[in-house]
């Protein structure tokens, strides 16, 4: 059961237009200042993926800060509206934080923990993108992938969902479009990576080689370690 007063709750699952903005596209439009409150809470991010869909990076419903589960359940409508407008605060931050490609290590999350939620693909810790160190391997390529993704509230449903089952909502990338275009992500991992066309269908539409669609799978299974590190360790410029 919820942790959350009624009130909280309903705040939870209908967040007032002036909290959410019209959180997805208009959210990186907005002038909004990462506040060091905020900075402290993308810091301490958890992140996990769920198998709805085809996944995408999400705060951990079960700890989505780090600590232990109903730890950081909002109690208060201030806090729920904290929770609420983190969903900004991420938006400006995956727009305007910059990471060096490279390695980095895992903080807040284990690279065993990145293993098992893809345990169901068969997928080894080099195409996860892991070290042998157990960090992570961060590319050029990931972080334009990360610049399309867009941090969203979940709706009224989900939100209800999670507090039913004890979880704590969190904003989440979009498990069916991702990349905030497709459902069809491989395509648009194609079209923001700039690959190349190399096969049309017999109307003109694109179609990707099997290479490409597995180049693409493996990128965006990637995004779960690589998110975590870019959150953990991307600096906002001065």
């Amino acid at each position: 059961m919820s942790a959350a007063s009624e009130s909280v709750e309903r705040y939870l699952q209908r967040p007032p237009v002036e909290a959410l903005y019209e959180t997805a596209e208009r959210s990186r439009s907005r002038q909004v200042e990462v506040t060091p409150e905020a900075l402290a809470l993308i810091r301490r991010a958890v992140i996990s993926w769920p198998r709805t869909e085809v996944g995408a990076p999400r705060r951990d419903p079960r700890t989505p800060f780090g600590r232990d589960a109903g730890a950081d359940m909002p109690r208060t409508i201030a806090e729920a509206e904290a929770m609420v407008t983190l969903v900004h605060h991420l938006n400006d931050f995956a727009a305007r934080a910059v990471l060096v490609p490279g390695d980095y290590p895992l903080s807040n999350l284990t690279a065993d923990a990145i293993r098992q939620k893809f345990a169901w693909a068969g997928a080894d810790a080099a195409s996860l993108g892991l070290t042998s160190a157990g960090g992570v391997t961060v590319t050029g390529d990931h972080l334009k992938l990360i610049r399309e993704m867009l941090w969203e509230w979940p709706n009224r449903h989900e939100v209800a969902d999670l507090l039913d089952l004890g979880g704590i909502p969190a904003p989440a990338i979009d498990p069916k479009r991702p990349y905030a275009a497709m459902s069809y992500y491989q395509l648009d991992v194609h079209r923001i990576l700039g690959w190349p066309i190399e096969q049309r269908d017999a109307e003109g539409y694109i179609e990707l080689t099997e290479a490409q669609v597995d180049a693409a799978t493996r990128l965006h299974h990637q995004m779960m370690g690589v998110m975590q590190v870019f959150l953990e360790h991307a600096e906002l410029p001065e």
